[in-house]
């Protein structure tokens, strides 16, 4: 586990997650390692399938069994990165505001989700509350 603290406190240009694709840990490593992503970086968690297999598969020895779904509460990433829009809400950003607060955006593909974060400055952009058609909200 050392090692695994010592990583996060890098500055990584991109971390690829290819560990033990387990969701559950998919979703602790990201949400260990994303700080450790420089500005402007990118962090790419591959083979995210197993967050459709079915209860009880199993992968590497894990049951995938009461394990959270990675891909489930990534779909949330949206509403973090645009909370100018929503008024500020966004559970995620709300919960975990250092792992969550400065992605700047996020991709979905086949197999793989890429998380980008905000470069140097431009995650004061994404908390900007003179939004021009706040009225409208």
């Amino acid at each position: 586990m050392n090692n695994f603290i010592e990583v996060s406190s890098g500055n990584f240009d991109i971390i690829i997650d290819d560990g033990s694709h387990w969701p559950q840990h998919q979703i602790i490593s990201f949400e260990t390692l994303w700080k450790a992503v420089k500005p402007g970086g990118m962090y790419i968690v591959e083979d995210i399938e197993t967050n459709w297999w079915k209860v009880n598969s199993s992968v590497y020895g894990y049951r995938i069994t009461k394990s959270p779904n990675a891909v489930k509460k990534w779909k949330g990433v949206i509403n973090s990165v645009n909370r100018i829009f929503t008024g500020g809400k966004s559970r995620l950003t709300v919960e975990n505001y250092d792992v969550y607060g400065n992605i700047e955006s996020i991709q979905f593909g086949q197999n793989i989700i890429i998380f980008y974060k905000a470069r140097e400055g431009e995650e004061k952009f994404l908390d900007n509350d003179k939004y021009r058609f706040r009225n409208n909200l």
